[in-house]
């Protein structure tokens, strides 16, 4: 199963696929605003769709579920990827 994981700056949004062994598969960091957060949501799913991987675990860290990290999954989920 892969992770997505999320880590915010005041810059950026860092978002990341880790498989199962902990290695990074790949990363995309995208500008603080929401609409960039959803275009790397939808950039991510179509990523792993050409990894052939539909379903991921998502992984917010410590961040509530709302804002720019609600975009990343509302663009997973978009892109076709199961979350």
């Amino acid at each position: 199963m892969v992770k997505i994981k999320i880590n915010k700056s005041n810059k950026f949004i860092y978002i990341q696929a880790i498989d199962d062994d902990g290695k990074v598969l790949f990363g995309i960091r995208k500008s603080k605003k929401m609409i960039e957060s959803k275009r790397g949501g939808l950039e991510m799913a179509e990523k792993l769709l050409n990894l052939k991987i539909k379903q991921v675990v998502f992984d917010r860290n410590r961040y509530r579920y709302q804002g720019r990290v609600k975009e990343v999954a509302e663009g997973l989920r978009g892109g076709g990827i199961k979350v």
